[in-house]
């Protein structure tokens, strides 16, 4: 099953996926370490607003294994063995 995820919400997993990135080029770059911890705090906040606000939309997903589409901009639950 397959539910619709609001643009105002997947901004906040495309903002979580950006800090992803950049965390990782912060920790590449030398003294990068503070700039890295910043983007992965940002990215924890992001991901944690995200799916609360789909808990929030669906609260019959609490609980269950899902995955996001970003190309489709959809949840799916995901059956055991699936992945």
């Amino acid at each position: 099953m397959e539910y619709d995820v609001p643009e105002k919400l997947a901004l906040l997993i495309d903002k979580a996926e950006a800090f992803t990135e950049l965390r990782d080029k912060c920790i590449k770059s030398p003294f990068g370490f503070r700039r890295a911890k910043n983007c992965a705090v940002k990215r924890s906040y992001f991901l944690r607003k995200f799916w609360g606000g789909v808990y929030d939309l669906y609260p019959e997903l609490l609980g269950k294994n899902m995955e996001y589409l970003s190309n489709k901009q959809k949840i799916i639950i995901v059956q055991e063995g699936e992945k």
